[in-house]
């Protein structure tokens, strides 16, 4: 992983509320799953991943995860990422930003803690959403995404 997310790591209280840490992951899930530990115990306790959400699970899973199971941090890097033009991240960009949106609804829906930062993070995915449909020509649905956003921003839901 990069320098800035250990960094951004590194400020997070771990010894937080479920609910302070939860909202944290949720506003910025910092927890690269490669990377992680989790007992078959806690895992099954939250109920694993949502499988369907490719570019959304992990985040989800994690934000889920720290509202029942405390998380612990190792701070020294124990490994590095590797990013190119070829990575899931880049490749399936637009999959993955729209089923971010799925993940989102399904937080916020299922925990209440996250309302009072759930509108900056819509609009973030939004923006993400957006962006990732225009560069793969799916216009229509850019188009769409972008009036989401603007509604979303004057406060208003369509």
């Amino acid at each position: 992983a990069g320098v800035d997310e250990n960094a951004r790591r590194a400020l997070i209280n771990w010894g937080g509320t479920r609910e302070e840490v939860s909202r944290i992951l949720f506003e910025k899930n910092s927890i690269r799953i490669i990377s992680s530990m989790v007992r078959r115990s806690a895992f099954d306790h939250v109920g694993g991943f949502t499988t369907n959400l490719n570019g959304g699970e992990d985040w989800e899973f994690w934000t889920r995860f720290a509202t029942k199971c405390s998380i612990h941090h190792i701070p020294e890097p124990l490994l590095l990422r590797r990013l190119h033009g070829k990575n899931t991240v880049s490749v399936q960009r637009y999959v993955r930003s729209v089923n971010k949106l799925e993940a989102w609804r399904m937080l916020v829906s299922s925990n209440p803690h996250l309302k009072k930062v759930a509108g900056r993070k819509r609009c973030q995915l939004l923006h993400q959403a957006r962006n990732a449909a225009r560069e793969t020509g799916h216009l229509a649905h850019a188009a769409l995404l972008g009036l989401r956003l603007q509604a979303q921003r004057m406060g208003l839901r369509i």
